[in-house]
């Protein structure tokens, strides 16, 4: 979490701290302190942050919240120059896939990749064995089970295309889940991948990838392109944010 702590901190130190506690609002509880910082100090936990600042601490109840309004304010007074800035992010391709439901015998149903060149997105047509269906599943991603076998694309097909496009990189996903996905979908292709499948842990360090995930979107699309593209807006203007508030990456 400390990656959280410094972009508090620099932010208070940019702003001025009593403006800082003006724009958190209600987030913000006060009380005493038994001892005096000269300077503010921050200790973030879980969805928590605390400033101790003079005689007093403040707890901001929510990470998430807090980096939002961090993230508006920021946007409004240095809108030009955090779009004109040149991301430093090690992420450029980014991979996302919805799925049958969450039991062991689940599969994945839809997969896109978000990367520079532009983006690739699929329904994927289940293979004999994949039966498990959830309807509680279908509620949230809107796709059916006719949907995938009248449009989707075969295993094998997508497998090769992915190959073909993708080879030597690495595609990154928020969520672990995924890796699973990408391994049931080469199964049943009968394919080795020619790229690896990573998390956004694996590639920019638990501290920052922490920092990454309290800043994505609390509502999600619940499509394969539509997150993949959360997850990239985020990392980017997450490294471009690192960047105005010049804390080292």
């Amino acid at each position: 979490m400390k990656v959280v702590e410094r972009m508090v901190l620099r932010f208070a130190d940019l702003v001025e701290f009593d403006l800082m506690t003006a724009l958190l609002g209600d987030s913000v509880r006060v009380s005493a302190s038994n001892t005096y910082a000269n300077s503010v100090n921050a200790m973030a936990k879980k969805d928590r942050v605390s400033l101790h600042y003079r005689d007093q601490v403040y707890d901001i109840r929510s990470i998430h919240r807090a980096l939002s309004i961090f993230n508006n304010y920021l946007t409004r007074r240095y809108g030009a120059e955090l779009r004109d800035m040149a991301g430093t992010s090690p992420i450029t391709h980014y991979v996302d896939f919805e799925a049958s439901g969450i039991a062991p015998d689940s599969y994945p149903i839809e997969i896109a990749v978000v990367h520079p060149a532009g983006e690739y997105q699929s329904l994927i047509k289940p293979v004999r064995y994949w039966q498990h269906w959830s309807y509680d599943a279908q509620d949230m991603h809107g796709i059916t089970r006719e949907q995938l076998l009248s449009d989707g694309k075969p295993a094998a097909t997508i497998a090769q295309e992915l190959n073909e496009l993708f080879a030597g990189q690495y595609l990154v996903s928020d969520a672990r889940e995924d890796s699973h996905w990408f391994e049931a979908l080469y199964d049943a292709a009968e394919l080795d991948p020619t790229f690896t499948v990573a998390t956004v842990e694996q590639m920019v360090g638990p501290e920052h990838a922490a920092a990454i995930y309290y800043q994505m979107p609390i509502k999600r699309g619940h499509r394969a392109l539509a997150d993949a593209q959360a997850l990239r807006d985020t990392v980017e203007r997450h490294y471009r944010i690192m960047r105005l508030l010049e804390i080292t990456v």
